[in-house]
């Protein structure tokens, strides 16, 4: 694209397939013809007219795309030959496209099966998870994968029959609720990420993730990073689907029911054929350190570790 900009200035009506051929010939030298088929298969895949977010199943680039890619570039690494500056050229882009391949890898989930079951009706956001009788996961040590002996935590979800809306409720069990780290008290404020939390996260086959927050004040931060959502919503955290909770505490613990509205989710899921991706975190402060327990944990890595999220579905 530079070389065609620069070409531009000094002659506006150039032809564009003459500069192009011209670029390939003196760049690539005896791989010319395979440097063409990559950028036009380059270009092919970016017009495609599906979303700039990418998920297992939908987006502009398809995983059978990365595989061609690689093919000619080691085709055109072959005819430039070894140590010619044709092959180094070549060698470059291939190392800038290594992370490609662990894209795909890294979108598919190997977290457990979780079940949303039915949701009260109809639903009372009111942090009164009595009413949630199916379906309780305790939350594990995102590193070690053990449910902590103390303080441990546990999650349902349930999903409403018309699929407008998906509840999460947690207990989450306290041995020093006196000193509750829990300051912010205001909608989609960072520093939300200072406090003992509940965070959320899901993305669906037509959906890149959204992130959901509630501290034990009740305090929400909410955000999507779907390319196409944020270009409808300007930036990440503008993203408002209408998110409630509600927030008890007790002597012992703190619970929280989440609702939150799936209007931009997609059609698809969440069913066993169609799951989707889903994510329950508590991070708590109280006792001075971080500690983090996950639904699905992580083997250390963050709660946004995608590939080791679990598979919601309901009937």
């Amino acid at each position: 694209m530079v070389y065609w900009q620069n070409k531009l200035f000094w002659d506006p009506d150039a032809d564009r397939a003459e500069v192009l051929g011209e670029y390939y010939r003196l760049f690539f030298g005896p791989a010319e013809a395979e440097m063409r088929a990559f950028y036009e298969l380059a270009e092919e895949v970016w017009s495609r007219p599906a979303s700039r977010s990418l998920t297992e199943s939908t987006g502009f680039l398809q995983e059978a795309d990365v595989d061609r890619y690689f093919e000619l570039l080691a085709k055109a690494r072959a005819k430039a030959g070894k140590g010619t500056v044709y092959d180094d050229r070549i060698a470059r882009i291939e190392g800038e496209m290594q992370s490609l391949k662990k894209l795909f890898p890294n979108l598919k989930r190997s977290g457990p099966s979780i079940r949303a079951y039915p949701a009260p009706s109809p639903p009372a956001i009111d942090g009164a998870i009595e009413e949630y009788r199916y379906g309780w996961t305790p939350l594990r040590d995102t590193t070690t994968g053990q449910a902590p002996a103390k303080n441990a935590t546990r999650a349902a979800l349930a999903m409403t029959a018309d699929k407008s809306a998906l509840l999460v409720a947690a207990v989450c069990h306290e041995s020093r609720m006196a000193e509750l780290k829990a300051d912010c008290r205001t909608g989609d404020d960072p520093s939300i990420f200072e406090d003992d939390v509940i965070e959320v996260y899901v993305n669906t086959p037509e959906r890149s993730y959204f992130k959901v927050v509630v501290n034990p004040n009740g305090a929400i931060f909410d955000e999507t990073t779907d390319v196409a959502l944020i270009d409808r919503d300007t930036l990440p955290i503008l993203w408002n689907p209408g998110t409630k909770a509600a927030v008890k505490k007790f002597a012992d613990r703190w619970t929280v029911e989440i609702m939150i509205p799936t209007g931009d989710f997609g059609q698809l899921g969440p069913s066993q054929d169609f799951p989707w991706g889903i994510q329950v975190g508590r991070t708590r402060f109280t006792g001075g350190t971080r500690e983090a327990w996950a639904l699905a944990p992580t083997s250390g890595g963050p709660y946004r570790t995608l590939n080791r999220w679990g598979n919601l579905w309901v009937r």
